[in-house]
């Protein structure tokens, strides 16, 4: 930033420089709004079928914040170990998500806390998983923490670093 003393002439060049310096810095400002938006996540060994799925997001920088919850319907499904396409690749495939989320049986009522794993082998895709009755981080399957049904819930929020 170029800066003035009171008793010197202000040439329409320096002016111009300035002001170009700050829309470039107001520019980078407004990129950083954090404005939410959707995205459509892929699956593997998790089928939405008639369930319904919020997914939204936000960029800061190279921080990426998330939000996903599936409310399963009639024909949805989870299988062995489901991934999740990420909105926006992570730095490293093997980075962590930090994370923390719910998944809740409908019938009868219970709940176990949920987080998303990191999947060493993809980027752009995070396991889902939970935290058994003695404490121990396992993946999601089809029967744990328990048999999915209709109205059961999967709901996380996470951040992470982009690539």
């Amino acid at each position: 930033m170029i800066t003035f003393n009171p008793e010197e002439v202000i040439k329409s060049a320096d002016l111009n420089a300035n002001f170009a310096e700050l829309k470039e810095q107001t520019d980078k400002v407004a990129s950083f709004d954090g404005a939410w938006q959707s995205w459509t996540p892929t699956y593997a060994n998790l089928t939405v079928g008639n369930g319904t799925v919020v997914a939204k997001y936000t960029q800061i920088g190279k921080t990426v914040h998330l939000y996903w919850k599936f409310t399963l319907g009639s024909t949805s499904s989870v299988g062995a170990a489901p991934t999740l396409s990420l909105p926006i690749n992570q730095a490293t495939a093997d980075a962590r998500i930090n994370s923390t989320g719910r998944v809740s049986d409908a019938s009868p009522t219970s709940e176990s806390m949920a987080f998303l794993r990191n999947n060493t082998s993809d980027a752009s895709t995070t396991r889902l998983g939970y935290y058994s009755t003695t404490s121990v981080a396992q993946n999601i399957t089809a029967t744990s923490p328990f048999t999915w049904a209709t109205n059961d819930v999967i709901e996380i929020a996470g951040t992470y670093e982009a690539a």
